[in-house]
């Protein structure tokens, strides 16, 4: 029983993540272009957003933290 607690702890533990990095492609996705980085013009942009898809597919908690950290350090680039 306590395995199972664990375990649905762990998988909302996950789904938040996954909101999280969600919400923050949509956000840089949405900003207005002001630059050559806007990310769908640029290619690293767009590596950088389909690995955060690949990361919330796979339910990978640390997976989704590397995808969030890539992404906000390109958005300083904006």
């Amino acid at each position: 029983m306590a395995a199972q607690e664990s375990m649905v702890i762990a998988q909302q533990g996950a789904w938040a993540k996954a909101e999280l990095l969600a919400r923050r492609i949509h956000q840089l996705t949405m900003v207005p272009m002001r630059s050559e980085n806007h990310p769908t013009w640029d290619p690293t942009w767009r590596q950088a957003v389909e690995a955060a898809f690949v990361a919330i597919a796979s339910g990978n908690e640390d997976a989704m933290d590397d995808a969030l950290t890539r992404l906000e350090q390109l958005a300083l680039t904006l």
